[in-house]
């Protein structure tokens, strides 16, 4: 199966996380020309193909799951065999950055960050994709904590959160590192609920969307901290 990305083809099967309104929103608010980047949480690619293609120094991409691995090293090449222009882009599979060495100016952090419980009501994630805990806030936080050994001087962590985890427990987290600069909202969306949020949102805890009028929306937030 493909789907597309901005004009980039991206295979993937049943068993892969897809580009969500997040991953889109993310590409385009976080500026890579001429720097080093690590996309952390990369999923089957589409934003490390897409930083690639629009100025990225160069490009990591790494994720926890071997099938996203897999798709990611194969949606890089098919757009490479395409339009042969960009940078190169290495994969490794790690664990955050269990198995990341290197230091970068820019890591974009789109890593899971959904309530297990929402996720599971909802069918978010394919069954065997990793997931957060039950505050969807247990993977962001380790990722706040560990970026700063792997930032070059300056470097930037952008961080994507969504109303269905716990924001304010990784706005404290963000706000309590004494290696970065405080945290500054760089985008925010409000974004309208699909048919499958509309049909479960008996379930959901209150704190988990904002009512307008007869229309229920979630918000998503793109964060960024700079090393100091």
């Amino acid at each position: 199966m493909y789907c597309m990305f901005y004009g980039y083809d991206l295979e993937y099967d049943d068993s892969c996380f897809v580009p969500t309104t997040i991953t889109k929103f993310t590409a385009i608010n976080v500026p890579v020309k001429g720097k080093t980047v690590l996309d952390l949480g990369c999923g089957i690619g589409p934003l490390a193909v897409y930083f690639a293609k629009n100025g990225a120094k160069s490009v990591t991409a790494s994720d926890v799951y071997d099938k996203h691995i897999y798709y990611t090293k194969r949606n890089v090449a098919i757009n490479q065999s395409t339009d042969p222009t960009g940078t190169q882009v290495d994969t490794i599979q790690s664990d955050l950055f269990e198995n990341i060495d290197d230091k970068f100016d820019v890591i974009a952090c789109d890593v899971s960050g959904i309530d297990r419980r929402v996720a599971e009501m909802t069918g978010w994630f394919p069954k065997g994709v990793p997931t957060a805990d039950e505050t969807g806030a247990d993977i962001i936080c380790r990722a706040i904590r560990e970026a700063p050994y792997h930032l070059n001087k300056g470097g930037e962590l952008y961080i994507c959160t969504a109303q269905f985890s716990d924001v304010e427990r990784i706005k404290e987290e963000m706000n309590s590192s004494t290696m970065m600069t405080k945290a500054e909202q760089v985008f925010t969306k409000q974004i309208p609920f699909s048919k499958i949020l509309l049909d479960n949102i008996g379930d959901l805890d209150p704190s988990h969307y904002t009512k307008k009028g007869s229309r229920y929306v979630w918000e998503f937030g793109l964060w960024k901290m700079k090393l100091i």
